[in-house]
């Protein structure tokens, strides 16, 4: 054993994450120059369909494995990003790999006291976010997930409860891919409201995305990013976000 001089990881693992329609499928598509999309969603955004290949067919847990460790084999791999859409499917299919692998097709015992989600489903998802690390190390790319959101009530000791927008994954992946990523942006549409009569109608509304976590959702990033960004049609603010984390080196 030998201590090294530590060093910084020469990939960016993000999670982009909302609801349906915000924007983070396109954001995912910005950042890349050239990227593999793992289709999971079986719904291929026109956005990735110039600057994205698809890695289609994936249909369960084994056959998601096995991709990617085929893609973790190739020897020149050709892509800046590896995109999976999503990560929130790809936990589903852990869970039913599990409930047949781990606790003999017994979907009511790996739920009970939701032992599975606690003991045997992370260590599936696990796997997985290890294989796209070794596929980012190996092939210098990035790694993007996509999550859907959802909103649940939260417990304040302090004061009144409160919802927020949380990861659409249970509590042990989503803590576990909260800590896995280098940042999570939560995006959004932000509605302004205007009052006709008596009705309360959409007036305008313009896509956002924040990296710094708050009461009102998940995210996760530097100082450097802190704040809102307006999510551009032509992928601006994604790039500039990509050269806070990943500045190019000036040449002497």
């Amino acid at each position: 054993m030998k201590v090294i001089k530590a060093q910084k990881r020469p990939y960016v693992r993000a999670v982009f994450a909302g609801q349906g329609g915000v924007g983070k499928t396109t954001a995912a598509v910005h950042w890349s120059r050239r990227g593999l999309w793992v289709d999971l969603d079986k719904r291929i955004p026109d956005d990735c369909i110039e600057k994205c290949n698809v890695l289609d067919g994936i249909t369960d847990y084994a056959t998601l494995k096995s991709a990617l460790l085929s893609v973790k084999a190739e020897k020149v791999l050709g892509y800046d990003t590896i995109i999976l859409d999503t990560i929130t499917i790809a936990e589903t299919m852990a869970r039913d790999y599990s409930i047949v692998q781990d606790w003999k097709g017994d979907a009511s015992n790996y739920a009970d006291y939701s032992k599975g989600e606690k003991t045997t489903l992370p260590i599936h998802v696990g796997v997985i976010l290890n294989i796209l690390d070794q596929i980012a190390l190996t092939h210098k790319c990035d790694i993007i997930l996509i999550c859907h959101s959802d909103i649940k009530p939260v417990k304040n000791p302090n004061g009144e409860n409160y919802d927020k927008s949380i990861l659409n994954l249970t509590n042990s992946i989503r803590n576990r891919v909260l800590q896995w990523a280098d940042i999570v942006g939560f995006a959004w549409e932000d509605v302004k409201v205007k009052k006709v009569g008596m009705t309360n109608k959409a007036d305008s509304s313009v896509r956002k995305i924040s990296f710094s976590n708050n009461p009102n959702w998940d995210a996760k990033g530097p100082v450097s990013l802190e704040g809102e960004y307006v999510l551009d049609k032509d992928g601006i603010t994604i790039q500039k976000v990509k050269s806070i984390l990943k500045p190019v080196k000036k040449e002497d």
